[in-house]
């Protein structure tokens, strides 16, 4: 697994307006929809004004100066890095120790693993022959 400190989104340059833009119409829909809408029927809350504010801010800056929302740009790009970082570690551990884990511990239970767990001293070699010659249509479709 990658240190966390070289996990990284892919970062539009500094004077890229068109992803800005694009940053500044994705965050003025996801904002309100997050904070003015789901928050409060979720928690049945007022609907509060202030997300729509900020909305429109963002849309009239990626329109006007598209160059002023590279900071909250990189800023939302290191929250998003570190939100994927640590989704990845927790989904792929739950997949790991809720799924994989078991199977490894049935298998060995059962003796299905098919692999040899103690060395043979006495064997010269650990090369299994096959009973059967490939063939043109194994060769097409080996899986």
């Amino acid at each position: 697994m990658k240190p966390l400190n070289t996990i990284m989104l892919p970062m539009a340059e500094k004077h890229d307006s068109a992803a800005l833009r694009q940053f500044a119409w994705q965050m003025a829909i996801a904002f309100p929809l997050f904070f003015a809408l789901l928050l409060p029927w979720l928690f049945d809350q007022a609907y509060p004004l202030w997300p729509w504010y900020v909305s429109v801010t963002l849309l009239l800056s990626a329109f006007v100066v598209p160059i002023a929302l590279y900071p909250l740009y990189v800023v939302w790009m290191i929250i998003a890095s570190l939100l994927g970082w640590t989704n990845t570690v927790i989904i792929l551990g739950i997949a790991f120790f809720l799924l994989i884990m078991p199977i490894g511990l049935i298998l060995r239970g059962l003796n299905k693993l098919g692999y040899h767990r103690k060395l043979d001293p006495s064997a010269e070699s650990y090369w299994i022959d096959r009973t059967q010659s490939p063939t043109a249509e194994n060769l097409k479709e080996p899986f």
